[in-house]
């Protein structure tokens, strides 16, 4: 007489309760919510809830797939400028860091210590100085002329040639004068300019070596 064992029974039981059960299990149903708020089971989706959020549930009422509402044209004209401008943000993100790599390079291939780029600093601050102090001197002769001009204009007769040929030519003094201030304030800002550059670089460059002042 054979022996029927303990595993065997359970695994008997189990296949008759999931026989029963599939036996008994509606078949695939589709699960949606209508527009009272109600929850619907039906064996079809109907049409109109095609494009709403709804589910898809096997022989055993467990959800095997989860449709969602279907996106109007704004909202998915949203999505794709959200996920253009992240590709922007990307592609402009890649080309500093690109653009950081070879200034680095750039830098420790042209400086070896910080005293070079003090150097280097010290000697374009110190060349745009020369530029200055030369129209410096030319503006107080522009200046000086002007006063002249001025004078002349004054003991000219009024309407006369002489004073239509002196006002002219503290016309152009004046204008001289105004160009030379124009002049050194582009190059003091040029000063300012390559101050902060070098500045940057000298972080920069400590960065680079791993050291600090």
């Amino acid at each position: 007489m054979k022996r029927i064992t303990f595993t065997k029974i359970v695994a008997a039981s189990i296949g008759c309760a999931m026989a029963l059960i599939s036996a008994s299990a509606p078949a695939g149903l589709y699960k949606w919510i209508d527009e009272n708020g109600d929850v619907q089971y039906s064996d079809s989706i109907p049409p109109d809830q095609i494009s709403n959020e709804h589910k898809e549930l096997n022989d055993h009422g467990v959800t095997v797939n989860k449709v969602g509402r279907a996106k109007s044209a704004e909202e998915l004209a949203a999505e794709k400028a959200h996920k253009d401008d992240e590709k922007r943000r990307a592609a402009e993100m890649s080309e500093r860091t690109a653009k950081q790599g070879v200034y680095d390079r750039m830098l420790l291939d042209t400086y070896l210590t910080e005293q070079d780029l003090i150097v280097a600093r010290d000697r374009k601050l110190t060349a745009i100085d020369g530029t200055i102090q030369i129209t410096e001197r030319s503006r107080q002769s522009a200046e000086a002329s002007l006063k002249s001009f001025e004078q002349d204009a004054k003991d000219s007769a009024e309407g006369s040639k002489e004073r239509e040929r002196a006002q002219q030519r503290l016309d152009e003094a004046r204008n001289q004068v105004a160009d030379l201030d124009k002049f050194i304030a582009a190059r003091r800002k040029e000063q300012d300019e390559i101050r902060a550059k070098f500045e940057k670089d000298l972080t920069r460059f400590r960065e680079l070596k791993g050291s600090s002042l």
